[in-house]
């Protein structure tokens, strides 16, 4: 009987960026008007399974977006949304 581990990591993007170039010609743009964000929450969840070699068996990565309706974040009207579930 084979046996299996399975270990999960998260990793929470507290702030990302998204970059609008001024111009249509492709390039790299120098004045490119850049947006912050810090909300909605965009979680990384990796799941690694491994055997009884710690030799990789299989993993799944998502991508999640937490859409927080309340002031709280424990709020019971949090949503989720799933962007990419990639398993091997």
């Amino acid at each position: 009987m084979s046996l299996s581990t399975t270990e999960t990591t998260v990793y929470v993007l507290t702030k990302y960026s998204r970059a609008y170039p001024s111009s249509t010609s492709g390039a790299q743009d120098a004045n490119a008007e850049w947006q912050h964000f810090t909300n909605p929450v965009i979680r990384l969840v990796l799941d690694m399974k491994k055997d009884s070699r710690s030799d990789l068996e299989s993993y799944r990565v998502r991508i999640l977006w937490s859409i927080n309706s309340g002031q709280d974040s424990m709020d019971l009207d949090q949503h989720e949304v799933v962007f990419v579930s990639l398993l091997n």
